[in-house]
């Protein structure tokens, strides 16, 4: 069996990642999802804001076991701000509640996407394993403020 061979994984897309494909003439799927993809890897890197980590695990606490897709990266000041009134976020993990509020709120989609793809990496690659939180974190490509 070829390397190549181990490199395949069957995947079925949704209507607009397929009307995304269909808009290269040239070229196969695949060359056009690994393209997708790098970019998306590369806009995730790039735009990684750097929190404490104290902020990245209000979050990793906040984003536990919720909906995280495009359409509610967008919301993302007002998960930590419902958790901060309901469960006292910010006092948990003793975090300035307000502050780290509005700077969410002030981040570009972008950023927001960072922290949402990280979150999805940590409870992947960590969820129910007893780690060091700065250790994982930085092993998945958050930003730690020193």
């Amino acid at each position: 069996m070829t390397e190549e061979v181990f490199n395949q994984v069957e995947v079925f897309v949704s209507e607009p990642v397929q009307k995304v494909l269909k808009t290269r003439t040239f070229g196969d799927s695949s060359n056009r999802i690994n393209e997708i993809c790098e970019r998306y890897l590369e806009l995730v890197r790039f735009d990684m804001p750097t929190l404490s980590l104290n902020e990245w695990v209000a979050l990793l606490d906040c984003l536990n076991g919720t909906l995280r897709d495009a359409s509610t990266i967008q919301c993302l000041e007002h998960d930590i701000s419902d958790a901060i009134a309901l469960d006292q976020l910010d006092k948990c993990w003793n975090i300035d509640g307000d502050d780290f509020c509005n700077r969410l709120k002030a981040m570009t989609y972008g950023q927001k996407t960072a922290i949402v793809e990280v979150v999805d990496r940590y409870w992947s690659a960590y969820g129910g394993k007893s780690v060091d939180a700065n250790e994982a974190l930085e092993s998945i490509g958050a930003k730690i403020a020193r």
